[in-house]
């Protein structure tokens, strides 16, 4: 029996039950130590790496716990949202362990890595915005200001090191574990479309 025969809330809710369960462990962060990328795809497999693509998973949770028609009280409701905003926490982490405050493409839990990475090509970073939706989102959601505040602390950093000057938009960077950030001279399609609608979401009356 296909797994196309489950209609889709059953399929999400066998998906996030076996990501609950799949939590390695915690550390005094309390990051939530669990592969996305795997997850997603081998879910008997788990690995030590995050791809920052996934960083809009916390978001996404946290929504999908409000809009739930279920009773608030649902216990799958309570476990998205703390899913939702541990996961979140994750992301936060890498970027706050980072030289530059933004953090790298992919990074690991491991004994001797604790959501960094030391592989080469792994340190970029290329416009992804999808943790600061992630940290809107939960804001607005919650009503918790340090969302606020580490959304704010990003745009910073992306001012900092990713401006490519006067009227030159922005620009990766190759390693944002570096005191001074080489810029890789790449503005992403995709950062513009997503930043001006995230600049829409931030005005209350829209």
């Amino acid at each position: 029996m296909g797994w196309s025969v489950f209609p889709p809330k059953i399929l999400s809710d066998t998906f996030l039950n076996g990501m609950g369960r799949l939590i390695l462990s915690w550390d005094t962060w309390h990051v939530l130590r669990v592969s996305c990328y795997l997850l997603t795809c081998l879910p008997d497999i788990i690995t030590d790496v995050i791809t920052s693509i996934f960083h809009k998973l916390g978001g996404m949770l946290a929504l999908g716990s409000h809009v739930d028609p279920r009773p608030i009280s649902h216990p799958n409701r309570t476990r998205d949202m703390q899913l939702g905003t541990e996961f979140t926490q994750t992301c936060h982490a890498s970027y706050i362990r980072a030289a530059t405050g933004i953090g790298p493409e992919l990074f690991h839990f491991t004994a001797e890595l604790e959501a960094t990475t030391n592989v080469t090509n792994q340190k970029g970073y290329i416009l992804r915005p999808e943790v600061i939706e992630s940290y809107f989102i939960l804001y607005r959601l919650t009503g918790d200001k340090k969302y606020r505040d580490w959304r704010w602390s990003a745009a910073l950093a992306l001012e900092r090191y990713c401006k490519a000057g006067p009227g030159r938009g922005y620009s990766g960077l190759r390693d944002v574990y570096a005191i001074n950030p080489v810029q890789d001279d790449i503005q992403q399609s995709f950062f513009r479309s997503e930043e001006h609608t995230s600049e829409l979401q931030s005005h209350h009356d829209l």
